[in-house]
């Protein structure tokens, strides 16, 4: 994927224009999954570059593709990585199980920004840097158009303020296909 990002918010400086400023993003990434034994399998994904934004993702979550300066000048893009790995095992026709970790880099051009806004309380110390996440369920279908399952998340997060904080989940889901 390749891109020119621009500005396109009100600039905040006096006498220029909006979308003044540019930088160009690209990324690129790779996916697959492989059998094992029977329906087994193994299933991975890795992504990254600058300006990648949206199209890296963990857990959900996509840090942004640019930040603009203070003085509304100069466009950078956010360096991006991000990886999953997984498997998927099948205890019966009805019955399986998956078993994912991945993780999501963030890296902020921190040139761009007065010292203060990195810190804890600062507009940008919130943003993530750092995202791991594991996940394990157990699924069970008992008839073709329907999914029941129980899901157990445990995700850590470390910001760019140098904040750290876990999350752990236990969630219960049902799904009809038709």
């Amino acid at each position: 994927m390749a891109r020119e990002l621009y500005d396109h918010g009100p600039s905040p400086v006096a006498g220029q224009a909006p979308g003044s400023a540019s930088a160009f993003g690209w990324g690129a990434g790779v996916s697959g999954d492989v059998r094992t034994f029977g329906r087994d399998g193994v299933f991975f994904q890795a992504n990254g570059g600058p300006g990648i934004g949206r199209y890296a993702s963990d857990a959900g979550v996509a840090p942004g593709d640019s930040v603009i300066s203070v003085d509304g000048r100069t466009l950078k893009t956010v360096k991006i990585w991000s990886a999953f790995l997984g498997y998927q095992h099948w205890w019966t026709d009805r019955l399986r199980s998956n078993v994912e970790a991945s993780v999501l880099q963030a890296s902020y051009p921190t040139e761009l920004f007065p010292g203060s806004a990195f810190t804890p309380s600062g507009s940008f110390g919130i943003l993530n840097r750092r995202l791991i996440s594991s996940h394990i369920n157990l699924i069970w279908s008992p008839v073709s158009q329907v999914d029941v399952g129980v899901e157990f998340i445990y995700l850590q997060r470390k910001t760019e303020g140098g904040q750290r904080g876990n999350l752990e989940r236990g969630q219960f889901s049902t799904k009809f296909k038709f």
